[in-house]
């Protein structure tokens, strides 16, 4: 979605506690019993947490970076718990960002040059992202 002359952003509408407004969808927030947010320690510290789950989900938190999506407020979340961090930093890394633009570019343009006149250039997107000083 684009914002008046601010940029693209994710928007992200979370489930309810009970439900997800679809019948066949089922919360994964009433599944597992969570009644209230939970930062990422609290969630790494759940003993039914898959963490090589969490931890692809947060990766894919991170992709809308590639494309120039602020991702600073996740990136800092996320930095707090350094052990986290630095798997996260070993997981993301050049070759999955390199795909994941080509793999976006084709799956929306068809290539990458038109990918580019929209999202400009993968340098500008890093350092716009916040991804640049985390990958430094």
């Amino acid at each position: 979605m684009v914002i008046k002359n601010l940029g693209y952003a994710i928007i992200f509408i979370a489930p309810g506690k009970y439900g997800t407004g679809n019948g066949i969808l089922k919360s994964r927030k009433s599944e597992e019993n969570i009644s209230c947010l939970l930062d990422i320690n609290d969630v790494l510290e759940r003993a039914d947490v898959d963490k090589n789950e969490f931890l692809t989900y947060t990766l894919e938190c991170l992709y809308g970076g590639v494309h120039g999506i602020n991702v600073k407020d996740i990136i800092e979340i996320v930095s707090k718990n350094s052990g986290y961090f630095n798997e996260v930093k070993r997981n993301f890394n050049e070759e999955l960002i390199i795909k994941e633009k080509e793999k976006f570019a084709n799956c929306l343009f068809g290539n990458l040059d038109k990918y580019k006149q929209k999202f400009g250039n993968l340098e500008q997107n890093l350092s716009r992202s916040g991804l640049k000083s985390m990958l430094d």
